[in-house]
């Protein structure tokens, strides 16, 4: 073979070596030079033990769900309440920041709130009011109400045979919540003798007496609040608010004057409206809170009453007439004697009237029946009047500054 032709033919040959060897090396390259993959959100104990003489952990790799969106907040006005159970309409600015996860009870109208994270409440303007919650460094323990919210009505706990004595030690022992459930709900129960409902309403007039009319202010009483008086309030607006007649406010903290009420002073106000049940087979008026008698009623005190002539006073559910209270009260006589001035001597009416409307039972339509006083004393305790309710002087001047207008209902039964 020539050079020449020698030439020719290892061009080639050293050609294709060239591309043998280029490919084998990327091969290679490809094989043995691989880039390595993270994956991600695996444990760093996991990866940890790649570097360490462990045996190789197998990572799954993990399913990453995005993070939920975080709730808006609900903004939620705040209603004003206070201890006894009613409402103070003064406007409250307090505001409250709540999650979608607060759940609403049904039953009370109360809010609860799970897993919503801190609350936070704006100043707000509403009037200081009691809170049993601050007494407790006062309160006896013995002294804790038993029935804490009467509005619902019926008892805390079964009336048993020996509640009204019960009641009768706390009362000596000065716990006078305790005293007063107890021997409240005995009276309510009608299973006491007429000795022992009579002992019953005594004592309970004698706590009533103490607890509410007066300026005194028992920690934890439901049924009565302070109240702080504020720029541009009324005595009259106070008493709206808490459905007492204003002359209250003043005979329970022991002011004359209606006009001189200062910012700042703190009124003793009770939670009302009161309600009167007179049973006429007795020739009793006794007087409530709560409701006019039966479950969820608080017995305050009585009174002895005169009536209508020949059973003439009809049963039945009746309110205090609205815009029909008078003090001095003049007389109008459906018998023809013409009007009787306020201030004459021979007003029957004694100087106080209260009009009533029937509601329900034999009261229904009627409305030309009230509450009264009289001139002729002895008329108390008979049936001597046209069908109306009559009390002594001082009954009657009592009971014309505790019942309100258009709210305190008057039950009378056989």
């Amino acid at each position: 073979m020539s050079r020449y032709t020698a030439r020719r033919i290892s061009r080639p040959l050293i050609a294709a070596l060239g591309v043998t060897i280029v490919i084998g090396a990327a091969v290679y390259i490809h094989k043995h030079h691989k880039p390595k993959t993270v994956a991600t959100n695996v444990p760093a104990v996991a990866q940890a033990s790649k570097s360490s003489n462990a045996k190789p952990v197998e990572v799954k790799p993990i399913d990453v769900k995005p993070a939920p969106a975080k709730p808006t907040p609900v903004v939620v006005e705040k209603s004003p309440t206070n201890s006894g159970g009613l409402l103070d309409s003064t406007p409250n600015t307090g505001l409250v920041t709540q999650t979608p996860t607060a759940a609403m009870n049904t039953a009370t109208g109360s809010r609860s709130i799970a897993n919503a994270g801190s609350t936070t409440s704006a100043p707000t303007t509403q009037p200081d009011s009691h809170d049993p919650s601050n007494d407790t460094a006062v309160a006896s323990v013995n002294d804790a109400p038993l029935i804490p919210d009467n509005s619902k009505g019926g008892n805390a706990f079964p009336v048993s045979a020996d509640d009204l004595s019960r009641g009768r030690k706390e009362k000596d022992a000065g716990h006078l919540l305790t005293a007063r459930e107890l021997i409240n709900n005995s009276l309510l129960s009608g299973q006491l003798s007429d000795g022992d409902a009579e002992a019953a309403r005594s004592m309970l007039s004698e706590l009533s007496q103490e607890m509410l009319f007066t300026r005194k202010q028992v920690p934890g009483d439901p049924y009565t609040d302070l109240y702080q008086i504020q720029n541009g309030d009324r005595l009259s607006r106070i008493a709206d608010h808490h459905s007492i007649p204003w002359p209250l406010l003043l005979r329970i903290n022991g002011m004359s004057d209606a006009r001189r009420i200062q910012a700042g002073r703190s009124l003793k106000v009770i939670n009302g409206p009161f309600h009167a049940v007179v049973n006429k087979s007795k020739f009793r008026l006794d007087l409530y809170l709560g409701n006019p008698g039966g479950p969820g009623s608080m017995f305050v005190r009585s009174f002895a009453v005169g009536l209508g002539r020949e059973n003439s006073t009809p049963t039945g559910l009746w309110v205090v007439q609205q815009g029909n209270k008078a003090h001095p009260a003049t007389y109008y006589s459906p018998r023809g004697e013409g009007v009787i001035a306020a201030n004459d001597p021979k007003n029957p009416l004694g100087g106080y009237w209260m009009g009533i409307t029937g509601l329900e039972g034999n009261a229904v339509g009627k409305s030309s029946y009230g509450i009264h006083g009289t001139i002729d004393p002895d008329s108390i305790g008979k049936q001597s009047s046209m069908g109306c309710i009559r009390l002594g002087h001082e009954d009657i001047a009592f009971l014309y500054d505790i019942l309100v207008e258009g709210k305190s209902k008057v039950m009378i039964k056989d």
